[in-house]
């Protein structure tokens, strides 16, 4: 069950598995030169929090969900404003800007860590989830997100701030008759 959960958001977070109706045309196109300060293997070090208030006031912290690195490009930059901030499902992303995705699974605390980070900037994003009544009943979602610029030999500590709470990022679009 748990490897389902570890595949299942990667997925869902770029816009794969969405029927054709609903889903947007990206405007910008993968442009390798965008990503050419990020191949090499870098001297940065990244550690964060992920972990959200439920409606009650409550800490809910990411405990064992996936916490996803990928450069700060002009491609991801559309991704970031348009689904993560706006809810739009788009086109599945070009494969190659994937090879760039890093994922760690946040600890109890909703803690994780990159290391060997090239400079540049950076998106990090989480998804989290909890029951609002417990069984069948609704679930709570928060998105969880933050741009950070990595300087070489840099060791940043982040928090993730919430970034929206719609479920774009978790449900896929219904698919159509």
């Amino acid at each position: 069950m748990t490897r389902h959960w570890v595949a299942l958001p990667l997925l869902l977070l770029l816009g794969c598995m969405a029927s054709v109706s609903q889903v947007h045309e990206r405007h910008r196109r993968y442009e390798e030169s965008e990503y050419a300060p990020y191949t090499s293997r870098g001297t940065g070090d990244l550690e964060g929090q992920a972990r959200a208030k439920n409606r009650w006031g409550d800490i809910r912290y990411a405990y064992e969900d996936t916490v996803y690195l990928f450069p700060a490009t002009p491609y991801t930059d559309e991704w970031w404003d348009r689904t993560l901030i706006g809810g739009e499902y788009l086109t599945d992303p070009d494969p190659r800007s994937l090879s760039f995705m890093r994922r760690r699974v946040a600890d109890r605390e909703g803690r994780f860590w990159f290391e060997n980070l090239p400079a540049g900037d950076y998106y990090i994003v989480c998804t989290i989830m909890w029951d609002v009544y417990g069984g069948d009943r609704p679930v709570q979602v928060m998105n969880l997100g933050k741009r950070v610029h990595m300087g070489p030999g840099e060791s940043l500590h982040v928090t993730l701030d919430p970034v929206s709470a719609h479920r774009a990022l978790i449900d896929p679009p219904a698919l159509g008759p």
